[in-house]
């Protein structure tokens, strides 16, 4: 031990022992370590703000779905079961009913009854509407006008009513008042309506019904207006009516699309579970928040040119009481019921191309296969010959018949096989081009075997043949391939009903044209006995300038071939050359260094849209005019269509 441990040879202790505790290296606050943290903070807000909101959406919409209104409740057991959304197509039925203030305890008439049919596979929006005054059988009461049944037994009465005229199953109901209505449109800033006709009454001598002044034109309705716009009869019939009410439902169809972005959810889940009720409900099964969500999902789904506008028509005698009403056959309610439950709307496409032109821009088609070997030969040139082994008299001639209707012309008879006891159709091919042509036959035979090559045997019947088809006993028909069905299905063309513009038209254009601010197309070729001037309210000026909005001034020019709204027709010219009323056209075509759009109704042609004064065949840069048919498509296809080739620029007058 060293000499240092002692000190006169007494002990020392040791020196005192430090502990050090080591610290941590500071961490600097990086960039991404302040992004780590302000992440992780806003996930869980965004989780806890997020269940909030799912919560309060749930819950307003549960608020929807229940009632304690005993007549609600009662309309449940009419209506059919609850269907899923996603795969099977419902029907819903909106009433709407006009119960005013005051009133006291009466329920009101049905003051609308429109059926909507939504399939989510097909992606089609179907809509029928009932005049109010249709004179049908309620149950229980006799033979009544259709709007008795809600005044006198509720909903359940209607819908029960409704289902039985129609023989149409009915899986959800809608009421609807004039305060939501209103409430409604408002919510959604207004929907742009394109107002056919001068609307105008006030209360006085003339009559005391709902007061209205709308002018025509393209323009934003609000909802007290779109109330008046929708309801509105007096010097209308009740088929102007419906035709009006789904023109709206039309448009506001794309001011949903607009709002699904949720611009306005929390004022609308606000104000709907107080006025809004959406019963579904049958055999136990019950609608919910989640119904709901899906629906309102598919609806901002589906393309408006896929919506369907089906309306009844009938006579409309005066009863002996004095009361008027609508009369409709039972073929005319069949025929309608028909187009609403099997919407095709490949029948539209085919009124459509009867415009002509090149068909341009709309949603990309998806690029063809590139076919390998042989092009197949078209249906139109493909040699045919039928032959009979069924055994079954004259099948072979009715396989013809139909296959000549369904798109394939040189279809002939070959006579009878050496076995008639085939059971399926077999179809044979007699060349490589002609293979895939077989297939695409044999899909529209129904019960047939693949297509193989015509054996050595059959080489008789295939002498002057591309394909030999050998029909057996299980042949039940020839399905047309959808466009020729389509074709088929549309009304065939007829000559169109114009005659040349009056000589005064260019010069009286050529004046609007200064006091709009751009050039103007009119039509040289009109319907015939066709004038510049309103339908109904003779007295007002038939062109209108007006503004429109930050799109600057737009012109509407009314015309007419009589004096009621059927025969009532328009022309609107505006630089918003993509207003949503133009959006989503039948066909869009490039004619004559235009680009043409035309828009639909079924079988009928309601819009033509004409560009001019852009680039050749754009819209955009330039001017829009679009020819209006009356609201109930008064004017055939083939008349719209020529008043739409007719347009020529206006010119000063001579």
């Amino acid at each position: 031990m060293s000499a240092g441990a002692f000190d006169g040879g007494m002990f020392r202790p040791p020196s005192p022992i430090n502990v050090y505790t080591a610290r941590r290296p500071h961490k600097r606050w990086t960039f991404w370590r302040i992004l780590r943290w302000t992440l992780a903070v806003v996930l869980m807000s965004g989780v806890t703000v997020g269940g909030a909101v799912a919560y309060y959406v749930w819950n307003r919409l549960e608020r929807i779905t229940q009632t304690n209104d005993p007549n609600l409740k009662a309309a449940d057991q009419q209506l059919a079961p609850v269907v899923d959304a996603a795969t099977q197509p419902a029907v819903a039925l909106v009433l709407g009913y006009d119960k005013r203030y005051g009133s006291g305890s009466s329920r009101g008439h049905s003051d609308t009854l429109m059926l909507i049919r939504v399939d989510p596979k097909t992606k089609i929006l179907s809509l029928l509407s009932l005049p109010r005054d249709m004179y049908v059988n309620v149950p229980g009461m006799g033979m009544r006008k259709i709007n008795d049944a809600y005044a006198y037994g509720g909903a359940p009465l209607a819908i029960q009513t409704v289902s039985q005229v129609l023989g149409v199953k009915i899986n959800y109901y809608v009421p609807v008042n004039f305060h939501l209505f209103r409430k409604t449109v408002d919510i959604f800033h207004g929907v742009y309506i394109d107002v056919d006709r001068r609307y105008y009454h006030a209360n006085n001598s003339a009559g005391n019904y709902s007061a209205i002044d709308l002018k025509p034109g393209y323009q934003k309705l609000y909802g007290a207006q779109a109330l008046q716009y929708v309801r509105y009869r007096h010097l209308d019939s009740d088929f102007i009516r419906t035709a009006r009410q789904q023109a709206f439902v039309r448009e506001f169809k794309r001011r949903l699309d607009i709002w699904s972005a949720g611009t306005s959810l929390f004022s609308l889940l606000d104000t709907l579970p107080n006025d809004l009720k959406v019963r579904g409900s049958a055999k136990g099964q019950s609608v919910g928040p989640r119904t709901i969500l899906s629906y309102v999902k598919l609806l901002a789904e589906i393309p408006r040119g896929n919506m369907v506008q089906v309306r009844l028509t009938g006579a409309t005698p005066t009863l002996s009481n004095g009361a008027s009403v609508v009369e409709v056959t039972s073929q005319t309610v069949q025929s309608a019921v028909a187009e609403f439950q099997n919407p095709n709307p490949a029948v539209s496409q085919a009124v459509a191309s009867r415009i002509g032109g090149k068909v341009v821009g709309g949603a990309k088609k998806p690029a063809k296969k590139k076919i390998r070997g042989p092009k197949p030969i078209p249906p139109a040139r493909l040699r045919v010959v039928t032959v009979n082994g069924s055994g079954v008299q004259s099948v072979a001639t009715q396989a013809k018949v139909e296959l000549q209707k369904a798109g394939w012309p040189h279809t002939s008879v070959g006579g009878t096989l050496p076995q008639t006891n085939l059971f399926s159709t077999h179809v044979y091919y007699t060349n490589a081009r002609a293979h895939l042509s077989a297939e695409k036959l044999r899909r529209s035979l129904g019960d047939t075997t693949a297509s193989v090559r015509l054996p050595a045997a059959m080489s008789d019947f295939g002498l002057d043949a591309d394909v030999v088809v050998a029909i057996g006993s299980a042949f039940s028909g020839v399905t047309a391939p959808p466009s020729v069905a389509a074709k088929q299905a549309a009304p065939p063309p007829e000559r169109p009903l114009v005659q040349a513009a009056s000589a005064s038209d260019p010069g009286d254009f050529f004046i609007y044209q200064k006091k709009v601010g751009f050039k103007l197309l009119y039509p040289s070729k009109v319907p015939l006995g066709s004038t510049y001037s309103e339908a109904i309210e003779r007295d007002s000026n038939a062109f209108r300038v007006y503004p429109l909005g930050k799109h600057g001034k737009a012109l509407a020019v009314d015309a007419s071939t009589n004096t009621s709204s059927s025969n009532a027709w328009g022309l609107r010219y505006t630089t918003w050359t993509d207003a949503p009323i133009l959006d989503q056209a039948t066909r869009q075509v490039c004619w004559n260094k235009h680009q043409v759009r035309v828009y639909t109704n079924g079988t009928a042609i309601h819009r033509i849209a004409v560009f001019y004064g852009g680039q050749p065949c754009k819209a955009a840069g330039g001017v829009v005019v679009w020819i209006d048919n009356s609201l109930d498509d008064h004017l055939s296809p083939e008349t719209m269509i020529a008043i739409a080739r007719s347009m020529v620029p206006a010119r000063r007058a001579t």
